[in-house]
């Protein structure tokens, strides 16, 4: 599992591909480098991460339903 992030979208992209997470990283490298070219404004904090997760806590929806008919959120781990 993969994710991209950039410093002004933040959480970019969570994949299982490696070759659309490296994809999504170069455009947003390239974007940035094009954008600092262009206008010349430099802050320092530009940064596009490309990372393995390991690990991975989230919310999911159940299907367990509530009384209001609503369904049950709990938690997963997935280890990768």
């Amino acid at each position: 599992m993969w994710l991209v992030y950039d410093s002004e979208e933040k959480l970019v992209l969570v994949t299982n591909s490696y070759s659309e997470a490296l994809a999504e990283y170069k455009l947003l490298k390239n974007s940035w480098k094009d954008f600092i070219d262009e206008n010349n404004e430099f802050n320092g904090d530009e940064r596009v991460i490309l990372a393995r997760i390991e690990k991975d806590f989230y919310p999911y929806e159940t299907d367990e339903e509530t009384p209001e008919g609503d369904n049950y959120w709990d938690w997963r781990e997935s280890i990768y």
